[in-house]
């Protein structure tokens, strides 16, 4: 049992970013063939929609973890939310530790394109919210 536990575990981690940081700026047309590419575990879902954002949802297929992309009027994405279940939050905290500087309790930065890029993780009563936007 526990050797099944290890093995769904590494597969539902493999190929997962953190939060997809890099996506800020991407064109929505090359957006879900890099979520694809690069963030295995979630498939697009268009089950609702909410006419008043432009954006794309991802969901992974155990509901643990949803990931928005925003795009502004020109289709460019300005912003990101992965929102997940807590039992994501040491596996998140630690790869954004790894990866980002980290500029206080729950916030990180990054420079891309020449732009300061902010990374916030905001813990919710059942789950917890990673939101990536530049830097004003």
């Amino acid at each position: 049992m526990k050797i099944v536990f290890l093995f769904v575990t590494l597969a539902f981690y493999t190929g997962t970013e953190c939060s997809g940081q890099h996506f800020i700026g991407l064109e929505k047309s090359a957006t879900e063939s890099l979520v694809k590419k690069e963030m295995k575990d979630l498939n697009l879902d268009e089950s609702s929609k909410n006419v008043q954002f432009n954006y794309l949802k991802f969901v992974n297929s155990i509901g643990t973890k949803t990931f928005i992309v925003f795009f502004d009027e020109k289709n460019i994405s300005v912003s990101t939310r992965m929102i997940c279940d807590f039992s994501e939050l040491n596996f998140m905290q630690n790869e954004l530790n790894k990866k980002y500087k980290k500029t206080g309790k729950n916030s990180w930065e990054y420079i891309a394109d020449n732009n300061k890029i902010e990374i916030i993780l905001e813990k919710k009563e059942w789950y917890f919210i990673v939101s990536t936007k530049k830097k004003q």
